[in-house]
């Protein structure tokens, strides 16, 4: 799974055009690809009002599914629909306008908060009722109890799972050993875990991992900013991490299946991101 930046949502219309070539252009070389996974970029102020900083995510992933003929899957913030209502029109319409089925569900920004919309569960719910939707959640590795979140969420129709950007292994060896666990014990079976790459290639990519409250150890910051050329360290790091969680996971004979999600995560990283999918493919099937 390749996950890309849509373009500003002021971007003019030769960039958007640029930006699906582009895209389409590398997906076409890079036979790995299975499907192309388009975030919602978007900031939350401090009354839960969203501000979404890119161009339409449905649009986009229509466009590029028709280019390069891969399955694209969406990541949609449901908290900040009006109602349950809004939130099963959008789904219909996703569907219907614009062939897309395969649906990341996100929550909001903190669990203090009352948001007008259904919750990550609610939705998940809402969303199995709709016939051929393949519906899946966020899962971060660092989150108390979260393999009994994820439990849950796969008991309310979840069926696969991305990880938050990781950087270490042992977090998520220990996230898909107690999820499995608890899949175990609940008579599940459990849902496919997408991990999570993304390359960073200076100190701003740093920052805004960081941003994203992402986990970035101290040993990873400092041989990243001591690195001779921080984008191709950071698809070391990442083949390291997936090597340690992988043949982990073959050792033990783990029964969560695991696949790969390399994240853009912004428009200067799109090269080091092609390279750290291809260097964990090679890892993946070596």
């Amino acid at each position: 799974m390749l996950e890309v930046t849509p373009p500003s949502k002021r971007a003019s219309r030769d960039a958007y055009e640029k930006a699906l070539g582009r895209i389409a252009s590398a997906v076409k070389i890079t036979r790995a690809i299975d499907y192309i996974n388009i975030p919602e970029i978007l900031e939350e102020n401090r009354n839960g009002i969203p501000l979404y900083k890119n161009a339409d995510t449905r649009e986009f992933g229509r466009r590029l599914s028709q280019m390069c003929g891969k399955r694209v899957i969406l990541n949609k913030a449901v908290v900040f629909f009006p109602s349950k209502e809004g939130f099963g029109n959008w789904l219909d319409e996703t569907v219907a306008d614009f062939g897309i089925t395969d649906i990341v569900l996100v929550g909001g920004s903190t669990g203090s908060r009352k948001y007008p919309g259904p919750s990550v569960v609610e939705a998940n719910r809402l969303a199995s009722l709709k016939a051929g939707v393949n519906i899946g959640n966020i899962s971060i590795p660092q989150r108390e109890n979260e393999a009994e979140r994820m439990a849950l969420k796969t008991q309310a129709g979840c069926k696969f799972f991305t990880t938050q950007i990781i950087l270490e292994a042992g977090p998520v060896i220990r996230m898909l050993e107690s999820y499995g666990r608890e899949c175990v014990g609940r008579g599940l079976s459990p849902s496919p875990v997408f991990l999570s790459f993304a390359p960073a290639s200076d100190a701003d990519d740093i920052e805004f991992l960081k941003w994203l409250d992402v986990d970035v150890p101290s040993i990873v910051e400092a041989r990243l900013l001591s690195s001779k050329s921080m984008g191709s360290e950071s698809v070391s790091i990442a083949r390291e991490v997936f090597s340690s969680i992988h043949g982990h996971s073959k050792k033990n004979a783990g029964v969560v299946p695991i696949s790969l999600n390399v994240e853009q995560i912004s428009q200067h990283n799109f090269e080091f991101a092609g390279d750290m999918l291809g260097a964990l493919c090679a890892e993946m099937s070596g």
